[in-house]
C-alpha cells in the first residue's frame, strides 16, 4: 500500500485499529548495516603507466549488484551459491581507481 502524506498513512492506521500494535526494533538491532556488494568477473592489482604506479580494479563483467550484511562470510557464501567468479565492494575502494575494461564498455554501451 502506498500513502501520499504521512497524515494518510495515520488516517489508514487508526481506521483499521492497527495504532496500538506493538512495534519492536529488536530484531534490527543485532544485523550489521548492509553495503552494495558486485559480482563478477574482476581484476585487482598495481599498474603503471609510464613511472607511476596505480592501485586498480578492472572491471571486465558485472552479474549482479546486490545488497548484503557487511560480512564476508555471507558475501563469500553468496558469490559461492551462485557460482560468481568474485566480489567487489565499491564503497570500500578508495585507496584505488576503478576502470572498465575496453569489453565491458562495448558489451553494455557505455
Amino acid at each position: 500500500m502506498e500513502f501520499n502524506t504521512s497524515r494518510d498513512a495515520i488516517k489508514y492506521l487508526t481506521e483499521n485499529n492497527l495504532e496500538d500494535i506493538p512495534v519492536s526494533l529488536e530484531l534490527h538491532l543485532n544485523k550489521k548495516p548492509k553495503i552494495e556488494v558486485w559480482y563478477g568477473t574482476f581484476e585487482f592489482g598495481r599498474f603503471n603507466i609510464g613511472t607511476d604506479y596505480f592501485d586498480m580494479c578492472v572491471i571486465n563483467a558485472i552479474d549482479e549488484k546486490t545488497l548484503l550484511e557487511n560480512d564476508s562470510e555471507i558475501i563469500e557464501n553468496y558469490m559461492l551459491d551462485n557460482s560468481y567468479e568474485s566480489w567487489f565492494i565499491p564503497s570500500e575502494c578508495s585507496n584505488f581507481e576503478i576502470v572498465y575494461s575496453d569489453q565491458y564498455v562495448r558489451d553494455n554501451n557505455l
